[in-house]
């Protein structure tokens, strides 16, 4: 089954980024290549390495982003991007695996990267149904999973790239 992520870029400041770069990323780690991680574990002792002063809690929540977004997405995949217009949610498929740039040739920060094909246009919020809308604000997360992924994918499928 196609999966639909969120991924948030800095509350919408990066989401043309996003769109005219032909990518998606994140921004944990900005020195570190973690294109070729093999799992969560290692993960953890990266961001642990690097932000030892950070609790548990914290630790849990952001090594979980970082491993959703390097090893959970999957080519194909569709991911949203809410922009800096709250009405409005860019999305794409993507279409490669994860990679590492740096540094940065944009004005975004974010090294972590999957390349996607985005849709020309943005969707509207209203568009979605009400559960759909309320998983796009309910959550402080930058990178997670939307359980809507049929909705979507029946209502706003893209061809896949070839």
């Amino acid at each position: 089954m196609t999966n639909v992520w969120c991924v948030r870029a800095d509350v919408g400041t990066f989401a043309d980024e996003f769109v005219n770069g032909g990518y998606a990323g994140i921004g944990w780690l900005r020195n570190k290549n973690l294109s070729r991680v093999a799992g969560k574990d290692e993960i953890r002792r990266f961001y642990k390495e690097n932000s030892p002063q950070d609790k548990d809690g914290r630790v849990n929540t952001n090594v979980g982003q970082i491993a959703r977004f390097m090893l959970e997405v999957e080519i194909g995949d569709y991911i949203l991007t809410p922009t800096s217009n709250s009405a409005l949610v860019r999305y794409g498929r993507v279409t490669s695996e994860p990679y590492y740039e740096n540094p940065p040739t944009d004005e975004c920060y974010f090294p972590h990267r999957r390349r996607v094909q985005w849709a020309p246009l943005p969707l509207n919020r209203n568009d979605l149904s009400e559960p759909f809308q309320k998983a796009l604000k309910h959550t402080q997360l930058t990178v997670f999973r939307i359980k809507q992924s049929e909705e979507f994918v029946n209502i706003f499928s893209l061809p896949r790239a070839t």
